[in-house]
């Protein structure tokens, strides 16, 4: 089948345990209703509830499992994971080819189910200005601020994106919002007649790639030949920043030890120009929280929340505390 200008053609591999499964790859088309894997694959955009990308691979979760003969690599209630190598195509343009799709087509149903059960003015929803995907914010109140979870974009309705989620994100490590990038952790080693190296490829944030640096500088010290590759990681993570956030990383660090009264003066810098962003707010309550000043960090989630009703992050950690004093 030769796809059209609707369609997306690529090759993959399904992984599991962390390696690329057989020795060839397989064809696979993502139409405008449905994304064929091979010869014995179909997965329907309605049962995507999540994507990321990491390099050239591709993780889909669904709240069902494929038709097929092909596993999960890992699931959990109503979640199933599959994680694909991709070929032929660039992954991020294929997640949000996917992501465009599946958004749309959940927000429909959502918005038919309304409709049916008379309900429709209750509907709401808007388009992300960097991905394109819909977003459904219909069990949300209308807030100065909308967050995609798909591309992780922080945008006022109708306006360019404030914070764009291809790089300010919530970090995977650190769970903080931050300016986030891919890094090489190198180490090389020699011992006796053996030498060798080990790399691995980190999406971290600003701060936690100062950790990743200091920890490979001293280890590489030793040979001296991995230290290049450490102090790169130091550069990458200095330079670049948005102007009105370079403390962030400070700010987050001082945070994460709890600190929280030397971080606010820093949170309230980056207010001037971004008030009430709901990232910089969790990043302060969260300071709170490690903090044990559970109260005025319960207070910075829902000051998050007014200002961007659907950040997905503040919510849960704002039903995560709920859930452990039902009387706050």
């Amino acid at each position: 089948m030769s796809p059209t200008s609707s369609e997306l053609s690529f090759k993959f591999r399904f992984v599991e345990n962390g390696n690329a499964q057989g020795l060839f790859s397989q064809k696979a088309i993502a139409t405008d209703r449905e994304i064929i894997l091979g010869t014995t694959t179909t997965l329907f955009y309605e049962q995507i509830t999540d994507t990321i990308v990491r390099d050239k691979r591709l993780v889909i979760v669904c709240d069902s499992p494929l038709s097929g003969e092909i596993e999960a690599s890992s699931n959990s209630v109503n979640n199933y994971v599959y994680v694909l190598e991709v070929y032929n195509v660039n992954t991020r343009n294929l997640k949000k080819h996917i992501d465009q799709i599946s958004s749309r087509k959940r927000t429909d149903n959502n918005k038919s189910f309304l409709r049916e059960s008379g309900q429709y003015h209750l509907f709401r929803s808007a388009t992300c200005p960097e991905c394109q995907s819909t977003i459904d914010l219909s069990d949300h109140q209308r807030t100065s601020y909308i967050y995609c979870r798909f591309c992780q974009s922080i945008f006022k309705e109708n306006q360019p994106a404030i914070t764009k989620g291809d790089k300010y994100c919530l970090c995977d490590e650190c769970q903080m919002f931050n300016r986030v990038q891919s890094y090489t952790e190198f180490y090389f080693y020699f011992l006796l007649f053996v030498y060798g190296f080990y790399a691995k490829h980190r999406y971290v944030c600003d701060n936690c790639a100062n950790s990743i640096f200091w920890k490979t500088f001293w280890l590489n010290l030793i040979f001296l030949i991995g230290v290049p590759t450490s102090v790169w990681v130091k550069i990458k993570s200095s330079i670049g920043r948005d102007r009105y956030l370079r403390q962030l990383p400070k700010a987050n660090a001082i945070s994460l030890k709890g600190k929280y009264q030397k971080a606010e003066h820093l949170y309230n810098q980056m207010y001037q120009q971004y008030p009430e962003h709901p990232g910089l707010l969790m990043n302060e309550g969260l300071g709170h929280l490690i903090g044990n000043n559970v109260t005025t960090a319960m207070r910075c989630f829902e000051r998050s929340l007014r200002s961007c009703g659907n950040y997905y992050p503040a919510i849960g950690l704002l039903h995560k505390l709920q859930e452990s004093d039902p009387e706050r």
